[in-house]
């Protein structure tokens, strides 16, 4: 099967505690659930890593020899032993993993375990065909071939396990070796590796089972005589199971150490375990947690459309409490002290109507690096949280914050990388950005009544002051802004915006500029066209000019995603010109997008040819463009553009050569898709379609708030 990359990690759950039989007589005696076998230069911190922290994060026990080995130990004998106590050996090939003689007397242990104990081996061929590690060809091969000749009585073993361990159904990943994109399709790769973990020597026993995932065991557990105090269930996911009898069931869940709930109840349990870990509960139907409910070993609690009005009455210690994530909890009065979460990372609060403080002690947190809270609309005591030297993203969006409503302190916090304050009603802000040398990403959009915007940092990559319709006054930009990769603004500004932009310092990885309007467009015509236009090239083009620099209009942002394709072919082989542009009426919510692609980054490719004298493009898109036309971005020696690079941007737009032959040439763009919040969706465009659902959901609940839109 082929794993391709999509957002796997949150999927996990569903995946890994799946289960079906296996060896009865070896799974009881292991030590590990899981024994991982990897090059780490290969693939330590692009996949292991994230593979690791998942299976950790479900509570299975794994082995991973960087991080189990106890120190001092034979590395040999104690790895081999591990390998022996182990119920699964998960292998992860890559092009260097036959480079090491420590990994393939690994990997020859591992299925003599497989054939002398039943060892279940699970392989994963990364970035390399199952016929490359059969066969020993290509990189594999002479990585292989390396270890050969310095270890001739060994290579026999090792090549015999090499080919029986390819014959073995595994899963083959493809294109993932992206170090900045860090979610990768374990789903059926830990699927698969639940199967044998799960059951043990009782197949036919749920109750008996440490995890129960599947829905038909739950469903058997919840009903007759099953519903007994049980001490061998540690994980439970529920689904739609019948309500009542999954409150009594959890509340006979004496060991239980992660629980994930998405049913509606109506009523709470009686009985939480303390071993518990890990809760995340939708639809939690009483006011609070049992009163016998002491989490002490919580470390990660999310709670999403409950009833609680607090968490539990009283402060509570949580000293190993990392993520604290509440949503849509409508009657949340307050939330805990912060004094005992000294450990808290993460804290998200979305939606909590009637929530009106952020304890003080969150202003002495010395851990907390992740703050968001999101259309809490009456929230009006924020804390000074300039000691809060630790956090590097910061969202307070929606909740119509006014002058002096915002926290103290925000321009003291040097470690902060990303700033979002879009959806408030301050007019200005009250804090320098001179000490946020780090900050990245900078998010006021939808402040409608905002007059001034300060001079911002040189560290700058993306700026979104969309929909500040009162905005007066920028400071001045300078040369030092010239790390500014995306931004969005009022059309008034876009003259100045768009050359600071042009003269980045890391101009060849492009940028992308959306404006209010269509003042910008409209210079563009008569070039502008629906669907596709034709360029007509100047002798020695390719020397006098940078880039391409192409002008979108969009008349309608809602609706608007996905990236945008354009198909470029040169004279002859050319599309036919469509229409010219035209302003409609039905261009009700005007905006142009500029975006800049460099030569640089199109020199390598076989479509370049600079004595071309003409190019057609064509578009495509998810959403609806009525414009389209693309010019040359002149040199520095013409117009101040100065084509440099200092190395790859994260911030930079996803640019993407999709085909590329002598006659023709595609390439996309997604102006989001690098920049992402922790549920995989664009900060910037977060703010632009978000908000306005929060304006409609507010329209619709008025009576709930007395702070209305302006």
């Amino acid at each position: 099967m082929v794993c391709r990359r999509r957002h796997c990690c949150d999927k996990i759950p569903n995946a890994l505690m799946a289960s079906s039989s296996t060896s009865a007589s070896y799974s009881r005696s292991c030590k590990y659930d899981v024994f991982l076998s990897f090059r780490g230069g290969d693939t330590r911190k692009t996949f292991v890593d994230h593979l690791h922290s998942a299976l950790q994060q479900h509570l299975i026990n794994v082995y991973k020899d960087d991080e189990t080995l106890p120190r001092g130990a034979s590395i040999d004998q104690s790895l081999f032993k591990a390998i022996e106590d182990s119920q699964i050996a998960v292998i992860i090939f890559s092009k260097n993993y036959a480079d090491s003689s420590w990994c393939l007397d690994e990997l020859a242990h591992i299925m003599k375990c497989k054939v002398e104990r039943g060892l279940t081996v699970l392989p994963i061929f990364y970035d390399v065909e199952p016929t490359e590690v059969r066969n020993q060809k290509r990189k594999f091969g002479e990585a292989f071939a390396k270890q050969e000749a310095k270890n001739v009585t060994r290579a026999g073993i090792w090549r015999k396990a090499l080919v029986d361990v390819s014959n073995i159904t595994g899963w083959e990943l493809k294109n993932i070796a992206n170090g900045h994109e860090t979610k990768f399709d374990m789903h059926d790769v830990l699927q698969d590796m639940g199967h044998h973990i799960v059951r043990g020597e009782y197949p036919n026993n749920p109750e008996k089972h440490s995890r129960v995932w599947k829905h038909e065991d739950i469903k058997g557990l919840c009903f007759g005589n099953a519903i007994t105090e049980n001490s061998t269930i540690e994980v439970v996911k529920f689904g739609d199971i019948d309500a009542l009898n999954l409150v009594k069931f959890v509340s006979k869940m004496k060991k239980l150490r992660w629980l994930s709930v998405s049913t509606l109840c109506q009523e709470g349990p009686s009985y939480l375990s303390n071993e518990l870990r890990y809760i995340d509960w939708s639809y939690y139907p009483t006011n609070f947690f049992p009163d016998t409910f002491i989490p002490k070993k919580l470390v990660f609690l999310k709670l999403e459309h409950g009833m609680l009005k607090e968490l539990w009455k009283g402060d509570q210690e949580l000293p190993h409490l990392k993520v604290l994530e509440l949503s849509y909890m409508k009657e949340l009065l307050s939330i805990p002290d912060f004094n005992g979460l000294p450990h808290l990372q993460k804290l998200t609060l979305v939606f909590c109507t009637k929530l009106e403080e952020i304890r003080p002690s969150l202003g002495n947190h010395t851990s907390l690096e992740y703050l968001h809270v999101f259309s809490c609309t009456k929230l009006r005591r924020l804390p000074t949280i300039s000691q809060v030297k630790t956090i590097k993203t910061l969202l307070l969006t929606g909740c119509h914050l006014k002058d002096g409503d915002m926290p103290g302190g925000i321009g003291e916090l040097f470690n902060l990388e990303n700033l979002n304050l879009s959806g408030n009603s301050f007019s200005r802000l009250d804090f320098s950005f001179q000490q946020l040398t780090r900050l990245k990403i900078l998010n006021l959009s939808y402040c409608k009544k905002l007059l001034q915007l300060p001079e911002p940092p040189s560290s700058l990559a993306i700026l979104n002051v969309h929909r500040c319709k009162s905005l007066r006054t920028v400071e001045d930009y300078n040369k030092n802004h010239n790390q500014l990769r995306q931004a969005s603004f009022p059309h008034h500004w876009s003259d100045k915006l768009l050359q600071l932009m042009l003269k980045g310092k890391d101009i060849k990885n492009g940028f992308y500029l959306q404006l209010e309007g269509l003042d910008m467009a409209k210079r563009f015509q008569p070039c502008l066209r629906r669907r596709s236009c034709r360029l007509e090239l100047q002798q020695n083009w390719c020397n006098d000019f940078s880039g391409f620099l192409f002008c979108f209009v969009i008349p309608n942002l809602y609706g608007m995603t996905g990236s945008i394709s354009i198909s470029i072919k040169s004279c002859g082989t050319d599309y036919e010109e469509d229409m010219v542009w035209e302003e409609s009426d039905g261009d009700s919510d005007k905006h142009t997008f500029m975006w800049y692609v460099s030569f640089g980054s199109l020199r390598d490719t076989t479509w370049w040819d600079q004595t071309y004298n003409a190019i057609s493009f064509k578009i495509e898109s998810r959403f609806y463009m009525s414009g389209f036309g693309v010019i040359l971005a002149e040199k520095e020696s013409r117009s101040g553009l100065i084509e440099t690079s200092t190395g790859s941007s994260h911030y930079t737009p996803m640019f993407e050569i999709v085909d590329d032959s002598a006659y023709a040439l595609q390439v996309s763009i997604d102006p989001f898709k690098h920049v992402k919040n922790e549920n995989g969706t664009s900060m910037i465009h977060f703010s632009l379609l978000h908000l306005d659902r929060a304006q409609c959901w507010r329209s619709s609940h008025s009576a709930s708030s007395n702070h209305g839109s302006d």
